[in-house]
């Protein structure tokens, strides 16, 4: 499937690309959708007023803990998911797999290419963000949104 990767080199990031910003451009296109966190990385987690240095809410902490223990792919709304990444400051890495909510995650390991999977996010590092999609109006919208964007024609895992 098409891929829009975001690079930014170490000197030209925003101060304020991370998660919140992938999700919030992906957000006109995510109804209907499930969310996975397949791996997931934060460099730090905000606390409740969005601060650092700051305790978390107890259920970002009790989600991040059940994410970290990577026993099996933690399944999540869309709204829990946008609220959780109100608390992380940077991602380091990331696979998160948006299906139709009648879908099942398929086991591991997953082919991001695979017609199953509506919109695959990956991070690595706050420097590249990958979205992969067969959505010509989600990638027409991110191209719009972001300077750096480029396509490629099949995603890869990036790490």
């Amino acid at each position: 499937m098409p891929t829009v990767e975001i690079r930014y080199e170490a000197g030209e990031c925003p101060a304020t690309f991370d998660l919140t910003d992938i999700l919030a451009s992906v957000e006109p296109f995510v109804d209907g959708l499930t969310w996975y966190f397949v791996e997931f990385d934060p460099v730090l987690l905000l606390g409740a007023d969005g601060t650092p240095n700051t305790v978390p809410p107890s259920w970002v902490s009790s989600l991040w803990r059940e994410i970290e223990k990577g026993e099996s792919h933690v399944k999540v709304e869309w709204q829990t998911l946008r609220e959780f990444a109100r608390h992380v400051a940077q991602t380091n890495m990331a696979l998160l797999v948006g299906l139709d909510s009648s879908q099942e995650l398929p086991p591991e390991p997953l082919d991001l290419n695979s017609p199953h999977l509506a919109i695959v996010i990956q991070a690595l590092d706050a420097h590249m963000w990958a979205i992969t999609t067969r959505s010509a109006q989600l990638i027409k919208a991110i191209k719009a949104q972001f300077q750096k964007a480029k396509i490629v024609e099949k995603t890869q895992r990036y790490y």
